[in-house]
């Protein structure tokens, strides 16, 4: 398993659009795209990749300069399970430290029904910082620390 980010293009716009999280949540890329497009000054919607398939969507913002929160992430349903959402989270992590080194939190929000989630956030080493956002629970993970993500597996 290798998993890689990929930046949306004209090449791989349809199939980052026909990635389905199942459980009536069909619509759930393009919903994404448009909170992307109400953010463009600050969004970057990524597409994950294993080694070359494609098998779910991440939506990163920029909410100041030592912050970003991945707003959305999602696995296609027929891809979960399988580890991919831990490892999507350890790439974007690196892949924030590479490309913007001046930020220092990363956050994400869930849905406190969402205990899988929880558990995995958890698990990989974000911490409630105990705030609600849109009825959700916050995650930190503090960048600067030299910690490496744990095995969320």
């Amino acid at each position: 398993m290798t998993i890689t980010l990929g930046t949306i293009t004209d090449e791989n716009i349809r199939e980052c659009l026909a990635l389905d999280a199942g459980n009536g949540k069909e619509n759930f890329v393009s919903n994404s795209f448009a909170i992307a497009w109400l953010h463009r000054n600050s969004a970057e919607p990524l597409i994950i990749y294993n080694n070359d398939i494609a098998v779910g969507f991440l939506l990163l913002l920029r909410d100041t300069k030592q912050e970003c929160h991945i707003s959305r992430i999602m696995i296609d349903k027929n891809h979960q399970r399988k580890g991919y959402a831990a490892d999507a989270i350890r790439t974007t992590i690196a892949y924030i430290k590479q490309k913007m080194p001046d930020v220092s939190t990363l956050t994400l929000s869930v849905s406190p029904k969402n205990t899988a989630a929880i558990r995995l956030y958890e698990k990989l080493g974000f911490v409630s910082d105990g705030t609600l956002l849109f009825d959700e629970i916050v995650y930190r993970w503090d960048m600067n620390l030299t910690k490496e993500v744990k095995n969320g597996h």
